[in-house]
């Protein structure tokens, strides 16, 4: 099986208030409850985590730097319009807030690379 590319919405899924991030680079604006296990899950499996976001890429410097604050796995950070496999986020598969869920939903629809 083909490793996947998922992508990962960094707006509505890694962040819960993003133009905190955006606007100030802050590090106090905590990430989502579990997003670094569920994306360690995916990266072990052998997928390619890129973090999207659909703002302008001038706030892409205070946002790799608030990602690699908070240790959150993932490969590449885009910000503009990509092709992924798998899209996470208010596309695609859906996220509603649980981790376990979400990465049942890519397993079950073969959006998932198992090693």
């Amino acid at each position: 099986m083909k490793d996947k590319i998922i992508g990962i919405d960094f707006e509505t899924v890694v962040s819960r208030n993003y133009r905190t991030i955006t606007q100030h680079g802050n590090n106090t604006e905590i990430p989502r409850k579990g997003i670094q296990d569920f994306l360690q899950e995916l990266k072990s499996a052998g997928n390619k985590i890129v973090i999207y976001s659909s703002e302008h890429s001038r706030y892409a410097k205070a946002r790799k730097e608030w990602l690699n604050f908070y240790k959150i796995p993932y490969d590449e950070l885009v910000c503009g319009v990509e092709k992924f496999d798998v899209y996470v986020g208010n596309e695609a598969v859906s996220f509603n807030g649980d981790w376990k869920e979400t990465l049942n939903e890519l397993i079950k629809n073969d959006r998932y690379t198992n090693k």
